[in-house]
């Protein structure tokens, strides 16, 4: 799936810079026609004007004018100006520079073409009698070719280039253009790829809730067999044993009701870590004190264990009952489970749980918790997968003590229910802390 996302951005790749290939390819093209448009339309404009002038003098010479005296005229209109007027065959009638007058002009360009259309031009050709540029026209009327011709001087040549200012628009419009449509496949490319990467993430969560989930089967039905091959066995001896002493009978039937007691606490945990992983909205929220929940998970403990051989040490705010919005049963489940951990393996004479002030953070404001005791710690080694499910440093004397190796995994999940983190760790001065945080 990830390689067939990454292949579909790779096309788009390719089809954005064959994209981007064609629109300067269109947009070469679409300047070099303006050029040529533009150039043959200038070109065409001085033509038609020198036209109009070769009309005029046909006119004048048909009317047996002068054409010195036509010459000069025209002159003041059209600096620099050059006429000849040919017979059909290309000899000179009349030319203003004296040094073409025995020239046959029946091979110049555009006195051919105008033999063959009636009209002709040659844009820019060197002169063979003056040795300069001109720009000529040449008309056929009645029996003659008039030719007129301008010098390819500066003003002719400003007049005949293109106008580069429209090149320049026509870029600058096309790289911003090209600019935008980068920025905006980039960020197209940016989008496709979070999405494939959540897409990804998702695939990847769902494969991990089932795997957990099927290691979640295989650990209840492993932690099933040793409470339930206890109580069969002992049920079997004493059915098997009628006359057995009433002493081993009643050993037998204890330890099949702490069994028991074991099998309602792993299906109690495992009902309680499903819910928090799979269905968190089934915990309603409302407006709890913090305060209360943890006295009352703290009087819970000790009246179902009596007189309590570790100290519980409460450093909480006297004036402030520390309100939030919370899941009393998941949140007093939390301390529960932290402190019948404590209360079995720490091993030490004090438990203390304090707190440490409110923090506020991008997502909300939160109260900063403190748990810790003063036993024996836990090996450095142990620290990073103690808040996994079933997982015993030691599960020898943990299932002695009837835990079900959940409880951790259920303090995670509740913190986790209510926004906060948490995190734990070994005490230089000895014993376990876990430092919590929980949304207000």
């Amino acid at each position: 799936m990830a390689l067939r996302g990454r292949h579909n951005l790779w096309r788009r790749g390719n089809l954005f810079i064959l994209l981007f290939i064609f629109l300067w390819f269109v947009v070469v093209g679409f300047t070099t026609f303006s050029f040529v448009r533009e150039r043959s339309f200038k070109v065409q404009y001085i033509n038609n004007s020198l036209l109009q002038l070769n009309k005029t003098i046909a006119r004048d010479y048909a009317a047996g004018q002068n054409m010195n005296e036509v010459f000069v005229e025209n002159s003041t209109y059209y600096p620099s100006l050059r006429l000849t007027l040919l017979s059909l065959d290309g000899e000179p009638i009349f030319d203003s520079h004296p040094l073409a007058v025995n020239v046959n002009h029946a091979e110049r360009p555009e006195v051919r073409i105008a033999l063959e259309q009636g009209s002709g031009f040659t844009v820019r050709r060197v002169s063979e009698s003056t040795s300069e540029t001109y720009f000529y026209s040449a008309l056929v009327s009645d029996d003659i070719i008039v030719r007129s011709a301008l010098p390819y001087s500066t003003y002719l040549e400003k007049s005949l280039r293109f106008d580069y200012s429209f090149i320049w628009y026509v870029l600058a419009v096309t790289v911003i253009i090209s600019a935008l449509s980068i920025v905006a496949y980039r960020k197209i490319k940016r989008d496709e790829q979070e999405i494939e990467l959540q897409h990804e993430r998702a695939l990847f969560e769902q494969s991990e809730k089932i795997r957990i989930k099927r290691q979640l089967t295989n650990n209840i039905n492993h932690e099933l067999k040793t409470p339930v091959c206890v109580i069969k066995a002992s049920l079997e001896t004493v059915v098997a044993n009628p006359d057995m002493a009433d002493s081993q009978r009643e050993n037998f039937i204890e330890k099949s009701l702490a069994q028991t007691e074991r099998l309602e606490k792993l299906l109690q945990d495992v009902a309680t870590i499903t819910r928090l992983d799979e269905a968190p909205e089934m915990f309603s929220k409302s407006t709890i004190a913090l305060r209360d929940v943890i006295e009352d998970a703290v009087e819970e403990l000790q009246l179902k264990q009596g007189r309590l051989p570790i100290r519980i040490n409460l450093q909480l705010p006297a004036d402030n009952p520390m309100t939030m919005q919370g899941n009393y049963d998941s949140l007093k489940s939390l301390f529960r489970n932290l402190l019948d951990n404590a209360f079995a393996y720490s091993g030490g004479r004090d438990i203390f749980i304090i707190y440490r002030g409110k923090e506020q953070r991008p997502e909300g404001e939160f109260y900063l918790l403190s748990f810790y005791d003063n036993g024996i710690g836990v090996e450095p080694e142990h620290l990073k997968s103690l808040f996994d499910r079933f997982y015993r440093v030691d599960a020898g004397r943990s299932r002695r003590l009837g835990g079900t190796g959940l409880g951790l995994s259920i303090v995670r999940n509740a913190v986790a229910l209510h926004g906060g983190t948490i995190e734990a760790k070994n005490r230089k001065e000895g014993g376990l802390q876990f430092d919590f945080s929980l949304r207000v």
